[in-house]
């Protein structure tokens, strides 16, 4: 089901937390990605005022990103109840049944991609411009096929009138059509102008990062994320691409004071160093390095909705078989499918390295 509901999720990010429920906090702590902060605000808020409106829209939304989907529907089907004209209600239910549909069976997530679209059309009734919705529909049609509701001409539609209100986040959202169908050179088009338009610190962030990860401009991109960080300095995106310029010029350095301001910045989180460490890992531009960079994720716990520990022990894998260290890859690995028994990425590398019958066979995998 994940090619009907691609990444719903990660699109109606974009425009939340919602400002029209902002108010003591939550909001802030939800836009910096500090969702377990943010949980145990909205749950204290819940044991007072069983029928806020933005705590039950925020733990849905947090609980959607832990995989707890029916704790998350009624979570966001209270905010319904309790708030039956809210469009960012509506939505919050919709991007639920959205990352539901992403990981349910085929025929459970035919199921709540309709209902999906419905939520999604419910709270742009009541909110013609609402920037998350708009996005998400976009995506949905342009992904979903007809079985599930998706029609080609009506997410051009929604492109359409996204582009009216919201200019940046429907650059952004052209980038990752012409993207998806390998036109990097009309990707790289559209985020120009989304990094060009008013209010564009998102569209910035995204152009500093595809820049600084394909390794084409990378003063532009520096340039252009210390100016979104001037606007956002709790965006990982941000100071990922910081820390990959200077990756690339083997400023290693910098790139540890780049990711200790990243660190200071969000709360003491270190997604960072993980992002960091799998564009180089993937690139295959320094497999030690990134080794170092997953060791150092690994001393806190990670936050809501970011790669486990088990994921990172899986590059930590990876990473060391690409230093030759066969017999310490195999101990990461193994150290991964303890952590997570169902974890298949592993599974097979562990299989792989080990030699058992009916492993793939061939180099490293792509972590």
């Amino acid at each position: 089901m994940r090619r009907i509901m691609p990444a719903l999720g990660i699109a109606a990010a974009l425009a939340w937390p919602p400002a029209s429920l902002a108010d003591d906090g939550l909001a802030e702590l939800m836009a910096r990605g500090q969702y377990r902060r943010a949980s145990a605000v909205a749950e204290a808020r819940l044991q007072s005022r069983p029928h806020d409106t933005e705590a039950l829209v925020e733990l849905a939304r947090i609980r959607a990103k832990q995989r707890r989907f029916e704790e998350a529907t009624r979570f966001a089907e209270q905010a319904v109840a309790a708030a039956p004209a809210s469009a960012d209600a509506r939505f919050a239910l919709a991007e639920v049944l959205g990352s539901h549909a992403g990981s349910a069976g085929m025929l459970k997530g035919l199921g709540l991609a309709r209902r999906f679209r419905k939520e999604a059309e419910a709270a742009l009734a009541l909110s013609p411009d609402h920037e998350a919705a708009l996005v998400a529909m976009a995506q949905f049609h342009r992904f979903a096929p007809g079985i599930a509701g998706g029609d080609r001409d009506k997410g051009r539609e929604f492109e359409a009138r996204l582009m009216k209100s919201h200019p940046p986040a429907a650059w952004i959202e052209k980038a990752g059509a012409a993207f998806s169908v390998g036109d990097s050179a009309g990707g790289e088009r559209c985020l120009r102008q989304a990094a060009a338009a008013a209010r564009g610190a998102r569209g910035k962030l995204e152009l500093a990062s595809y820049l600084a990860a394909t390794g084409r401009g990378t003063d532009e991109a520096a340039r252009l994320a210390r100016e979104a960080l001037e606007a956002e300095p709790w965006s990982v995106e941000g100071w990922v691409a910081l820390a990959l310029v200077e990756a690339r010029g083997a400023r290693w350095a910098e790139v540890a004071a780049t990711l200790a301001g990243a660190e200071s910045e969000t709360g003491g989180s270190r997604a960072a160093h993980y992002q960091t460490g799998r564009t180089l890992l993937e690139q295959g531009l320094d497999a030690a390095r990134s080794e170092q960079l997953f060791r150092r994720y690994l001393e806190v716990e990670p936050e809501i909705g970011a790669p486990s520990h088990a994921a990172t022990w899986w590059r930590i894998g990876i990473a060391l078989e690409r230093q030759g260290k066969r017999p310490d890859a195999v101990a990461a690995l193994e150290t991964s499918v303890s952590l997570d028994p169902k974890f298949q990425k592993a599974k097979r590398d562990l299989k792989r390295l080990k030699g058992w019958p009916g492993a793939a066979p061939g180099g490293a995998a792509r972590p």
